[in-house]
This record gives C-alpha cells, structure tokens and sequence, in this order.
C-alpha cells in the first residue's frame, strides 16, 4: 500500500516508478483515500520497492509506502487434494 502525502500520482507514474523493482501483478490507483495498492509478481521485488522507496520524494509528493504480505492460493493444488482424499 502507498500512501501518497502531497499531489496525487498518476497511474503511469506509479507505474514508472515501481517497475524498476520488478514485475508488477497488479496496481490500483484509489484518488479518494490518495493511495495505490502495487502488487509485485514476487517477493523480493515487493521487498526491494518498500526498502528503496519508503519516504521517497517524487516532485511534491512523499511516498509513505507499507509492505503487507500477499498470498496467492493454488486453486489447481486444492482441486487435486479434494479429489485425492
């Protein structure tokens, strides 16, 4: 989750800027709360945009950016063990 503390981003500048880190799965840009929540394809790329880009000055805008871990199920894996058990 980043919240932005200033004039809000862009997607495309959002999306400039964290993709330097890796490979992004997902970003949603939500103007009313002024944060964007970015989703890396993994978790040294998540890893490496909250250490780089924590506090980060982009123009007039600060960067307050929050690692939460994000898990995405196997939904083939549990298809199979439903049917092995």
């Amino acid at each position: 989750m980043i919240k932005m503390k200033g004039p809000i981003l862009n997607n495309e500048d959002i999306f400039v800027n964290f993709r330097k880190y890796g490979r992004l799965r997902e970003l949603q840009l939500d103007e009313k709360t002024s944060t964007a929540k970015v989703i890396f394809q993994s978790l040294d790329s998540a890893n490496a945009a909250r250490n780089c880009a924590h506090m980060k000055k982009l123009g007039e805008t600060v960067l307050d950016v929050e690692y939460t871990p994000y898990t995405v199920r196997n939904h083939f894996t549990t298809i199979i063990k439903y049917y092995i058990n």
